[in-house]
């Protein structure tokens, strides 16, 4: 038997997902107050072990916060750009569909929007594209994300830091839910 969904959205408490696919990516998860991170470039297990964990992880908190209150989800995943070599493009475009299919077998939300690199960026009010290394999307991500100084703090030595700040950014964009 398939339930109808009675609440407005306006009466649900919103998350965002925002997901870096790159190598040195990270997948976040944002709510009004709180953000959760979780890199997914390390040493221990395999890129594709590690985002199934994140994604484990981001389902065992959004059951337990639906069977609190009604929810909405949001998820952004940066498109891979167009520009740049085939060999990279197709990398990433590979990644980004195995990170969709995992989103199946997690039961996450479904309606994954690919939004492009230079978008997700109007939408948290920050520059588009890196300045050099990227350095200055630490300090954005400190000061749009509820926790990210600490999240950014903590993460392990041979995560990327700067895609990691991205992915909170692109959680950020998703919570505030501007069309795109």
């Amino acid at each position: 038997m398939k339930t109808v969904n009675t609440v407005p959205d306006s009466e649900r408490r919103v998350f965002g997902i925002g997901i870096d696919p790159g190598k040195k990516g990270g997948i976040a998860l944002c709510s009004l107050d709180k953000a959760w991170l979780w890199p997914i470039w390390g040493e221990t297990a395999s890129w594709l072990e590690r985002v199934s964990g994140a994604l484990n992880d981001i389902s065992s908190i959004l059951n337990y916060e639906r069977s609190c209150s009604p929810i909405l989800v949001r998820v952004y995943m940066e498109q891979p750009p167009t520009f740049g070599g085939a060999r990279t493009a197709a990398g990433l475009a590979r990644r980004a569909g195995q990170i969709e299919a995992l989103f199946w077998v997690h039961e996450l939300e479904r309606d994954l929007v690919l939004i492009e690199w230079n978008r997700w960026p109007k939408i948290v009010g920050v520059r588009g594209g890196k300045v050099g290394a990227g350095e200055h999307r630490l300090q954005e991500a400190r000061e749009r994300v509820p926790g990210a100084e600490l999240l950014l703090e903590q993460l392990p030595p041979f995560a990327g830091p700067v895609d990691c700040a991205e992915a909170l950014l692109i959680a950020r964009a998703a919570f505030l839910g501007s069309p795109v």
